[in-house]
């Protein structure tokens, strides 16, 4: 049975802020437009196979079963809820960024 994505409201703003610069700051819409498929196929991957991506490095994070997806730059952040087989993917957040302080 397939798992259920859940989105937090971050996440929406966590895009839009990484469209914004990669598209504008950046001037590469064409590379935005490649970093939002990369997020949906990588959501989709979440919904057959939540497993699939290893566990947070962080201790803490770890011990609390947060996993990371890496996609360029950035991470995606999730946790797995067996007993509602849901995701939910709680922040995408620049790679170089202290990504355990923000979760």
């Amino acid at each position: 049975m397939p798992y259920k994505i859940i989105v937090s409201k971050e996440v929406y703003k966590d895009i839009d802020d990484i469209i914004h610069y990669i598209a504008v700051e950046l001037v590469n819409p064409k590379a935005a437009k490649t970093f939002l498929d990369d997020v949906e196929i990588s959501y989709e991957a979440l919904v057959n196979n939540p497993y699939i991506y290893s566990l947070c490095n962080d201790a803490r994070l770890c011990k609390e079963s947060y996993r990371k997806i890496a996609i360029k730059n950035y991470l995606i952040i999730y946790r797995i809820i067996n007993e509602e087989k849901s995701v939910i993917v709680l922040r995408i957040i620049y790679g170089g960024r202290n990504y355990t302080e923000l979760i």
